[in-house]
């Protein structure tokens, strides 16, 4: 059960290695949200377990094998996407976990939207500007392409993110209901 609920009807979120543990929770959450949900994971077997689950709560999900690195494994799924949302808890997590992908979209003329939640500073190693993982994510994601208005920075502490939830729930509703997103990347 999802503590808090943002709506996500006639939403399609896409979570990777949702046939996992973590992950296979988080997109049960989504669909407790209203989501439709496409469980990504190496293993059709495990991705179908999760999104089996979600369809006996009453949710809409289905289950697909995917590898995020191979090209033709998505290519399928995404091209009917045009208002993309990456969410990424650290300022790498998105670059590093899809920015093929975020190159991808863009250069097929999509919208990609980069949400980056912390910016880690209590981890950066000293002789090195604190914000320095800010200046990464913005140098990153402009080569990708993402427009320097997509591109929203918060700096939550690092691994405390879970004592603000419900900061991060508020600045992720205005988020939601200035856009119109139809596809969701939770990069981990």
């Amino acid at each position: 059960m999802v503590p808090f609920k943002i709506d996500f009807s006639n939403k399609v979120v896409v979570v990777t290695g949702g046939g996992g543990v973590i992950c296979g929770e988080l997109s049960k959450a989504f669909a407790e949200c209203g989501a439709k949900v496409a469980v990504l994971d190496l293993s059709v077997d495990a991705a179908n377990r999760t999104a089996e689950e979600i369809v006996k709560n009453g949710g809409i999900a289905k289950g697909f094998a995917a590898n995020v690195l191979e090209k033709d494994s998505l290519n399928a799924m995404i091209e009917s996407f045009n208002d993309i949302l990456v969410l990424a808890p650290h300022t790498d997590d998105g670059e590093l976990g899809l920015g093929g992908t975020i190159s991808k979209l863009i250069a097929e003329g999509k919208k990609v939207t980069y949400v980056a939640f912390s910016t880690a500073e209590e981890s950066v190693p000293g002789g090195f500007p604190k914000d320095i993982l800010k200046t990464e994510v913005r140098n990153a994601t402009g080569v990708l392409g993402v427009k320097p208005e997509n591109l929203i920075i918060y700096s939550y502490q690092v691994r405390k993110l879970n004592y603000v939830r419900q900061e991060i729930l508020e600045e992720l509703i205005k988020i939601r209901r200035a856009n119109h997103f139809d596809l969701v990347f939770i990069p981990s």
